[in-house]
């Protein structure tokens, strides 16, 4: 399902919180697993190829928290390669900023990849991210095929190319892409990340109008999938599916509603 409508948060995403880590949470979740590693899964990320979220980690403050002995906890690690590539879409992201979203890869309580296979969509975990008072939730794809991980922004495309890494504080599963929550992205940036849903229009979001989307203040994109676009859109036509301020769905009322564009 192609994701056509985003809400604007400012490149200072409102309402962030990470919290402290913890063992429980409600259960281990991951059936008969439990941790079993002689590392913590902090020191199985001294690897050179982890060294970015480990610096991500400790500008977090999280690197106490996986150290931790005793606790049972889950990792989702994106490699330098990972972060690379979004990098290459959206921009580079500063310490501060990776920093704001890196405990959307931890859950405070155990999961093997058995265990995420057999959750559903309505059994999610939460991480460890809280975005407006709502704690952040991954949701797991399997669908007799292979593991995809959904983040907050709608790339459903995510893998898990290395499940199950014990530590002895819990488990660490390598994933293919780094998870981006809501609310830190500028929709500049979320137009780039999730570009193969609609490469077309993010492709025709240039110069200013990209400079617009990229900065503080709030804007609504009605944006269209592939289906809809061939070939570039000149920016007219770009503006017109812009309009300033933050716009929900629930502002649409019966009858039709009227919106300024750009």
């Amino acid at each position: 399902m192609k994701r056509l409508f985003l809400k604007a948060v400012g490149a200072a995403a409102a309402g962030v919180a990470l919290q402290a880590c913890g063992g429980g949470g409600g259960g281990g979740g991951g059936g008969n697993d439990n941790p079993s590693g002689s590392q913590t899964l902090l020191q199985l990320l001294q690897d050179s190829r982890f060294s970015i979220l480990l610096n991500a980690l400790q500008n977090a403050n999280l690197t106490d928290a996986l150290g931790q002995v005793g606790a049972s906890q889950t990792l989702f690690a994106p490699t330098n390669d990972a972060f690379n590539a979004l990098a290459s879409l959206t921009g580079a992201l500063s310490d501060s900023k990776l920093a704001e979203f890196i405990g959307f890869h931890v859950v405070p309580q155990f999961y093997s990849a058995a265990a995420l296979r057999g959750l559903g969509q309505n059994n999610t975990p939460a991480t460890l991210y809280s975005f407006r008072g709502d704690t952040a939730k991954l949701i797991f794809v399997a669908d007799n095929g292979p593991l995809n991980i959904w983040d907050g922004i709608g790339r459903t495309s995510i893998t898990v190319p290395e499940p199950d890494i014990a530590a002895s504080n819990g488990v660490m599963h390598v994933v293919s892409d780094v998870l981006v929550p809501r609310g830190v992205l500028t929709v500049a940036q979320i137009l780039r990340a999730s570009f193969d849903s609609f490469s077309e229009f993010s492709a025709s979001v240039q110069g200013s109008t990209f400079n617009t989307l990229n900065g503080t203040t709030k804007y609504t994109v009605f944006v269209p999938g592939n289906d809809f676009v061939a070939g570039a859109l000149a920016d007219n036509v770009v503006r017109e599916h812009i309009v300033s301020g933050e716009i929900g769905s629930t502002a649409f009322v019966t009858g039709g509603t009227t919106l300024p564009t750009l």
